[in-house]
C-alpha cells in the first residue's frame, strides 16, 4: 500500500483514472460545468459508485504525506512525543512571559476572549499536504509559531493599548521548522478521509477536462487526536519565508539548523 503524496498530482490523477471508467469522464465532459467542485459532487453521474471508489482508494493508499509548520525552541518534544495538539495552558504561560510588561487586565481580556472561541482545538494538529504553501503563502506559522499565540498577540493590538504591532514580538523566539509526516488513515476520522476523497475526485475531473487551466487543490489535514512520533519522517528549516503579516516581505531566520538536524 502507498502513502499518498498530494504534490505528485500527475501520478495520483493517473491512478484515479484507473479506478474510473472512460464513460464517467465522457458524461462529465458533456455536462457543461465550468468547474467541478469538491464540496458539491452533483456533477458526478447518478450511477457513479462512490462507495466502490472509496474502497479502491483505501485499498491502494494507507495514508497521506503531510507537513506541519511550527517554530519550536527545541524540536525534541515532537521527535519524542509526536503531535499532541494545541497545549493552550503552555501557550498562555509563554504569552504572559513575552508580554509581561502589558498590564494584567489587557492580557486577561485577550486570554478570555480567545480561549472562548478556540475551546475545540485542544487535541487538533493542522497540516498542509504541500510544504511550498507553508513557505510561499502561509509563512506566519513558521515565523510567529503557535496560531494560538498569534491570535492572543493580535487581540492585544486590537485593544489599542499602544501603537506597537504585538505579533512582531513572536519573531525569533523559536526556529522555523517544517516537519514531514506520513499519517496513516487509521489515525484520521472518516470525515477527513471523505474530504480527501472528494477533493481527489474534483482534481481528477478538473485535470482531465480543463488540463491547461488546472491548478491542484491545496489540501489540508486536521488530526483530531494525538499522533505518535513514529509518523515523523523528516524535518528542516527554511532559509527564506514569505511573511503575510509584514506586507508580504521575505523573512530570513537567524537559525536554520537545530541540535537534531
Amino acid at each position: 500500500m502507498k502513502i499518498l503524496d498530494w504534490r505528485n498530482h500527475n501520478q495520483r490523477i493517473n491512478i484515479t483514472n484507473s479506478f474510473i471508467s472512460s464513460k464517467v469522464l465522457r458524461d462529465i465532459s458533456c455536462s457543461g460545468a465550468e468547474y467541478f467542485y469538491a464540496d458539491d459532487l452533483s456533477w458526478l453521474p447518478n450511477d457513479f459508485d462512490k462507495i466502490l471508489f472509496r474502497k479502491n482508494f483505501l485499498k491502494l493508499y494507507k495514508g497521506i504525506k503531510c507537513f506541519h509548520a511550527c517554530s519550536p525552541v527545541n524540536i525534541d518534544n515532537y521527535l519524542i512525543n509526536g503531535f499532541t495538539g494545541g497545549n493552550h495552558e503552555k501557550a498562555i504561560a509563554i504569552f504572559n512571559k513575552i508580554f509581561s510588561d502589558i498590564p494584567d487586565e489587557y492580557r486577561k481580556k485577550a486570554i478570555v476572549e480567545i480561549s472562548r472561541s478556540r475551546e475545540d482545538e485542544a487535541l487538533k494538529t493542522f497540516f498542509l499536504c504541500d510544504s511550498k504553501c507553508l513557505i510561499n503563502k502561509d509563512g506566519h506559522y513558521l515565523i510567529y509559531g503557535s496560531e494560538y499565540l498569534i491570535v492572543l498577540a493580535a487581540n492585544l493590538s486590537a485593544q489599542k493599548i499602544s501603537t506597537e504591532y504585538f505579533r512582531q514580538r513572536l519573531k525569533g523566539i523559536g526556529i522555523p521548522t517544517i516537519i514531514e509526516a506520513d499519517i496513516d488513515f487509521s489515525l484520521l476520522d472518516n470525515k477527513q478521509i471523505d474530504y480527501l476523497i472528494d477533493y481527489s475526485l474534483s482534481d481528477w475531473a478538473n485535470y482531465n477536462i480543463f488540463n491547461s487551466q488546472f491548478t491542484p487543490s491545496e489540501m489540508s489535514i486536521i488530526a483530531k487526536q494525538k499522533l505518535p512520533s513514529s509518523v515523523i519522517i523528516n524535518h528542516w528549516h527554511p532559509e527564506k519565508i514569505h511573511d503575510p503579516f509584514n506586507w508580504g516581505k521575505w523573512y530570513s531566520p537567524d537559525k536554520t539548523t537545530c541540535s537534531s538536524c
